[in-house]
């Protein structure tokens, strides 16, 4: 019965902290006028909610109501609750401007610069190989991926400078990319990864700005990515390395493997589950959910205790738009939680409204916070 349905719904909601004060008055008022015990009620018990009993100590008077008359009243009393039930609920979604934001989430999709200075368009299905030099080619598979491949060995040019090519990921874009010595870089939205066409034989050098998660190929020689506040070394290992400019910091999170990373403020080895901050203050190691924070390249927002504002940025950057806090006071809130990048803004933002007490509007392409 739908009656009771929407109220075992809203008795979950209260034995989960989410209900609202108006909400939990309501039901502990009429819950404590049922007479039962223990937590679980039956499908009549919920229908019966609306019934209630003499008060304690008030004056005891039989009175005999013909069953219609109880009926009627009792079904009265239940619908007008579970009519003021599904205002309250519907108050929060509908007149609100996040459930009639149509915003889609990013998609696979990159710029790629040649050393000598052409453009592609990379992704939304384009295939075309691009061919950087006689050795080497670039081929897309139209899934969001390119790789880079040779055509026989040549002898290093020791005395040339690298061939470098860019690959530069806008807000609301990713992309998949496959390094020339067999490394898989996944390049998250407003990255860039600058690599050559060719490794040299005595080192495999990158450097990224923004947020690149690798998979290095093992290999004697060692693999270095460069970001502007530290270098890292590896053999052969998965991590991801964070370093957007905004933020003013870089944070590298070792999932498998070993690294050394090399900062102005020091040298750090990192372990497995171990993360890495470096910031123009100095540099710490510490403990977190590895796998979380490389979540975003399996398709996934994972927040872990994330201040709401680090939330946002994340968000703000896959769905290319921008964030107001005028209206927004830090009181320190953080989140905890998965959500699909696949989903459109309007679904995120109506799941934060109901887990965070926090309120969103859209102008243009600016989202404006309020709690």
């Amino acid at each position: 019965m739908k009656n009771a349905e929407d109220l075992k719904e809203l008795l979950l909601k209260y034995n989960l902290g989410d209900c609202s004060e108006e909400e939990a008055r309501l039901l502990e008022a009429w819950y404590a006028q049922l007479n039962i015990s223990g937590q679980q009620l039956t499908d009549q018990q919920y229908e019966e909610l609306g019934r209630l009993k003499p008060e304690v100590g008030a004056p005891k008077r039989i009175i005999h109501y013909p069953f219609r008359m109880v009926a009627a009243a009792i079904i009265c009393i239940c619908l007008s609750f579970v009519a003021w039930h599904l205002y309250q609920q519907n108050r929060a979604l509908v007149p609100t401007e996040a459930a009639s934001i149509k915003i889609e989430p990013g998609t696979d999709k990159a710029i790629l610069k040649l050393s000598n200075g052409q453009v592609y368009t990379l992704g939304e299905g384009n295939v075309q190989d691009i061919k950087v030099n006689e050795q080497v080619t670039v081929h897309q598979d139209g899934e969001g991926n390119i790789s880079y491949e040779s055509a026989g060995q040549t002898k290093p040019e020791i005395d040339q400078k690298p061939l470098l090519n860019t690959l530069t990921t806008p807000r609301g874009g990713q992309y998949r990319l496959t390094l020339p010595d067999g490394t898989k870089a996944w390049v998250n939205a407003a990255s860039s990864i600058e690599f050559p066409a060719k490794f040299s034989p005595h080192e495999r050098l990158v450097t990224v700005s923004g947020e690149v998660y690798f998979e290095v190929m093992k290999h004697h020689t060692p693999f270095k990515v460069r970001t502007d506040q530290q270098e890292i070394q590896v053999l052969g290992t998965h991590f991801n390395v964070t370093a957007y400019p905004e933020t003013r910091a870089t944070k590298t999170t070792l999932i498998e493997g070993a690294v050394k990373i090399n900062s102005k403020h020091g040298v750090y080895l990192l372990k497995p589950g171990q993360q890495c901050l470096v910031s123009v203050d100095g540099g710490k190691i510490q403990r977190v959910d590895a796998e979380a924070e490389a979540g975003w390249k399996d398709g996934d927002f994972v927040f872990n205790a994330v201040p709401i504002k680090q939330m946002m940025a994340d968000i703000a950057r896959w769905y290319n738009i921008d964030i107001d806090y005028e209206a927004y006071t830090d009181k320190g809130d953080t989140f905890t939680g998965i959500i699909s990048r696949k989903k459109n803004l309007s679904s995120i933002l109506q799941l934060l409204e109901k887990t965070n007490s926090l309120k969103f509007t859209l102008r243009g392409k600016t989202l404006n916070l309020i709690n």
